[in-house]
């Protein structure tokens, strides 16, 4: 299980002046964008609820915004998904696969992967197998047929079996390597929240917002967080950039199961 992290200098302080530096990137993207915008988060690692999950859910909720938790198949149990479901009230989210046990398989100096070129390609279908059916069977319904990589890394022929496990579609960070295939569609997260290494909290502010302004430009913009690195002000954060979303109806918030039905259906028009 993954420990529990501390929070980036990012988040070290009170942010000054976020809700005027989040409503300028806003107002710059919808000039450049005259139709509705689409806004995201995944929130990665879950599986087990604790304190700091309540408090990230409870954000989410008091603003009606839909949230797309990436579970960890082989940390989760009926009593746990029964807790996690419960602290969402029961919402509509978009409760999906994060890997299997969140391992690192590489070689020292390798960056980390679960599903990476080091691995034999059986054992990687046989864990994204495994995972597929776990949640299947713990969730049932809520089970969103999209795949998140631990570490957003994955091999290409890991990839290309992802459809023989019944997966729809795959979450990585923007510009990620190798391509999509056919058949799957690719939901982009554009702006890490957590997991920033940058010494210099105002340097990450302003990488911040070129990420989510870029995003923002391209009609859709996706959030990673981690719940486990997340502080108080990481929470004001959320409350802040949650408000100045939910006060203008050309931005909508969405989850992973929304943007596939989405997709599924412009692949049916076209068909």
């Amino acid at each position: 299980m993954i420990a529990r992290h501390t929070p980036s200098a990012l988040w070290q302080a009170p942010w000054p002046g976020l809700q005027s530096d989040l409503e300028r990137q806003i107002e710059n993207a919808l000039d450049a964008h005259n139709t509705p915008i689409r806004v995201w988060f995944r929130a990665d690692d879950v599986a087990a609820p604790g304190t700091i999950w309540t408090s990230c859910c409870d954000v989410f909720l008091r603003h009606r915004t839909p949230l797309s938790p990436a579970l960890v198949p082989a940390w989760m149990s009926l009593a746990r998904w029964k807790t996690l479901y419960k602290v969402a009230r029961g919402a509509d989210w978009g409760w999906h696969q994060h890997g299997w046990q969140h391992r690192n398989h590489e070689p020292e100096g390798e960056l980390k992967n679960e599903f990476g070129s080091f691995r034999p390609v059986q054992e990687q279908q046989q864990d994204i197998q495994r995972g597929v059916e776990k949640l299947h069977k713990t969730i049932g319904s809520a089970f969103i047929p999209v795949f998140t990589p631990p570490w957003n890394r994955m091999s290409q022929q890991a990839i290309l079996g992802l459809r023989d496990q019944g997966l729809s579609g795959l979450s990585r960070s923007c510009g990620s390597a190798p391509a999509c295939p056919d058949g799957l569609t690719e939901f982009p997260v554009h702006v890490d929240l957590h997991t920033r290494r940058s010494p210099e909290a105002e340097k990450d502010r302003q990488a911040l917002l070129k990420e989510f302004g870029d995003a923002l430009k391209t009609g859709t913009c996706g959030f990673m967080l981690h719940h486990q690195r997340m502080n108080e002000h990481a929470l004001a954060f959320l409350e802040t950039l949650l408000t100045v979303l939910g006060s203008d109806a050309r931005l909508h918030t969405v989850h992973i199961g929304e943007l596939l039905h989405e997709a599924q259906e412009k692949c049916s028009v076209l068909a």
